[in-house]
């Protein structure tokens, strides 16, 4: 058992154990119904701006430049993000419910940690925020134009907010949590005990977790990447989905401030 996890009371660590889990080939299934839900609520919300534009009577013309901005506006990143984040951690309630489960909460691993778990979470948080900075200066001295475009999708975003704490409640709370329920708890959960293994499963949802942000280069993705292997890593070590929860959501943050200092100088 990791040390992070020796003072949680035993209780916890055997409710999370004793779950009735869905086999791997039932959590792809399920996990491929549950993105096709996210993608639905995110495809419907961006109907719903256009039918609006429509009804505003746009020209034609106009109507392809708005179409083209919508990949940066920042008001339907956080509109789509949160709707679909509720559609979707709703679907993975439901279908741990139905296989029979009292605890959603235990089977996504979702188990208190300790304040040095915590601190252990940071600790991996700054190391790797200095290994990205490390790898960033290294691009950037052979192709100076690699990752400008990551930084130029956040700054259009985030001027196209509307209201900017709704934004950040998006970008660095709601998102985080569905991305975290379903690739680090529903998936992990699902995966871990197949013919994977632990190695297996981390890789693998690394991997369809970095494929799902297209809007970002190949340097981006590559961060998203190794990001991923991180919280997989700190998921199994914690025994707890909070440490990859709280890191991700600070990742956000962090990210977020630092587009708002450029924007607002």
């Amino acid at each position: 058992m990791s040390d992070t996890t020796a003072n949680l009371p035993p209780s916890v660590l055997e409710s999370a154990d004793s779950q009735k889990l869905w086999g791997p080939w039932a959590t792809i299934g399920l996990g491929a119904v549950i993105m096709l839900l996210w993608m639905v609520a995110q495809t419907m919300v961006v109907v719903g701006f256009l039918l609006v534009k429509l009804y505003d009577g746009i020209p034609a013309d106009d109507l392809v430049v708005y179409i083209q901005s919508l990949a940066s506006n920042g008001l339907l990143l956080a509109l789509s993000s949160s709707v679909s984040a509720v559609v979707g951690i709703a679907a993975i309630y439901l279908f741990v419910r139905i296989r029979g489960n009292r605890s959603p909460v235990a089977y996504l691993g979702l188990n208190p940690v300790s304040p040095r778990t915590v601190l252990l979470t940071l600790g991996v948080f700054v190391l790797l925020l200095v290994a990205i900075m490390i790898l960033d200066a290294l691009v950037f001295q052979a192709d100076p134009s690699a990752g400008s475009g990551n930084d130029n999708f956040m700054i259009d975003a985030y001027r196209t907010a509307g209201w900017l704490p709704f934004l950040w409640v998006a970008v660095a709370g709601l998102g985080p949590a569905f991305e975290e329920f379903f690739f680090r708890g529903f998936l992990f959960a699902g995966l871990k005990r197949s013919r994977l293994g632990l190695t297996g499963t981390i890789i693998f949802t690394s991997l369809v977790w970095a494929a799902l942000h297209i809007q970002y280069d190949w340097l981006g993705m590559l961060q998203i990447l190794l990001m991923g292997l991180v919280l997989g890593l700190l998921r199994w070590h914690t025994r707890s989905l909070l440490s990859p929860l709280l890191f991700h959501s600070a990742w956000n943050l962090l990210a977020l401030a630092s587009v708002s200092l450029v924007v607002n100088g």
